[in-house]
């Protein structure tokens, strides 16, 4: 895949396709870190879709981040440190909705909740989060993946 210029807050950058090669892994395996880092990266390309310039004088763009209640701080501190290393901070040009859930069920009516809230983007940290992030934004402005 070709890199393809995107905007960027702190000016034009590349971004490029993920993979275990980039992150230093000759063996092929992605490791601990490369999941983190691709984790990042997509959330990243997404959010820098929907901040382009145009939208970035208007508002600043907001995103539900949801994990499982469980997940440990250093997992959120390495995801604000790959935002910031590319130019985003909480609080001056980007809000994070941070939100919770002990059970798989909880996460269906978190993700009501910031559909409703119309955020920007919602990034979700383990697979039944975005199981219910898929069903959620089904017929909704908010961008996800599709195949």
């Amino acid at each position: 895949m070709p890199a393809r210029r995107i905007g960027h807050p702190l000016g034009e950058t590349h971004m490029t396709r993920f993979n275990a090669h980039e992150n230093g892994r000759i063996d092929g395996s992605i490791g601990k870190g490369g999941v983190k880092t691709g984790i990042t990266i997509f959330a990243l390309a997404v959010l820098v879709a929907v901040g382009s310039a145009e939208n970035a004088a208007q508002t600043v763009p907001v995103m539900g981040y949801v994990a499982n209640d469980n997940a440990g701080p250093e997992r959120i501190a390495a995801f604000k440190k790959g935002l910031t290393d590319l130019g985003y901070i909480e609080g001056k040009n980007l809000k994070i909705e941070h939100r919770y859930a002990k059970l798989d069920q909880e996460y269906h009516p978190i993700m009501a909740e910031l559909v409703s809230r119309k955020v920007d983007i919602i990034l979700a940290g383990n697979a039944p989060a975005a199981v219910a992030a898929g069903k959620a934004t089904q017929h909704s402005d908010c961008p996800r993946c599709r195949e």
